[in-house]
């Protein structure tokens, strides 16, 4: 990536005051400009990758909508025309439809969604708790979690 920097020193002067004439004008002041100029990078790194479809898992490409069904469900979302889904050999393919800036812009996007689909679908859903400090303790006790901390009793909750 390159990157140029221009600095330009221009010093700003102000009017003088004419109201008040016993104070002694402003000193020039010194502003920089300073601008990067940065090349266009026109492709997304995530979306240029093929996104690998596990076995037991069925991605469907309907006229605007993206169907992704697996052992623990269905997700379905809606597409933008400016990009084109293609479903080849086990592997999907996000490509932009054309080259426009918005196009470009939900390419990688869209790549990620249908990862994230696909491993919403295979991957159930987990949430781990994990409790620090001394004298805390948890317990599990059929649907429920029993907390102690620090409470004078302790707090029961249900697991959903």
């Amino acid at each position: 990536m390159k990157k140029s920097i221009y600095i330009v020193a221009e010093p700003l002067r102000r009017a003088h005051r004419t109201s008040r004439t016993t104070r002694a004008p402003h000193s020039p002041r010194l502003e920089l400009h300073t601008s990067l100029f940065v090349t266009k990078n026109n492709m997304s790194r995530t979306g240029k990758l093929p996104i690998k479809i596990p076995a037991g898992t069925d991605l469907t490409v309907a006229p605007g909508e993206i169907i992704v069904k697996g052992k623990g469900g269905t997700l379905k979302r809606a597409t933008h025309p400016a990009v084109t889904i293609t479903v080849q050999n086990g592997e999907a393919l996000v490509t932009p439809s054309n080259n426009t800036r918005v196009a470009r812009a939900l390419w990688g996007t869209y790549a990620a969604h249908i990862r994230n689909m696909i491993a919403g679908v295979n991957t159930p859903f987990s949430k781990k708790l994990q409790v620090e400090g001394i004298g805390y303790r948890v317990e599990l006790s059929g649907k429920q979690i029993k907390l102690s901390v620090g409470f004078s009793h302790p707090v029961l909750v249900q697991i959903p």
